[in-house]
């Protein structure tokens, strides 16, 4: 996976939430905002739906994407 392909996911005009999926977990990500790629695009943070907590994704580690409808993400 490449920044470059996160990049439209998390500037979207139309809110699509996804699914990341990577070391062998599943990262939901029910609107861009609770996703943010750093300058370089090496490394991407999923922030948490209901708490303050966030998880840190090497982005060349990222096996595959899962768009879904809106209003269809995932818990």
């Amino acid at each position: 996976m490449t920044a470059d392909e996160l990049r439209p996911l998390l500037r979207a005009s139309v809110c699509r939430p996804f699914t990341v999926h990577a070391e062998g977990k599943a990262f939901v990500i029910p609107h861009p905002e609770f996703g943010a790629l750093t300058p370089r695009g090496d490394l991407l943070f999923v922030f948490h739906k209901d708490d303050n907590a966030f998880e840190i994704l090497d982005v060349p580690l990222i096996a595959r994407v899962e768009v879904h409808e809106p209003g269809a993400a995932r818990s």
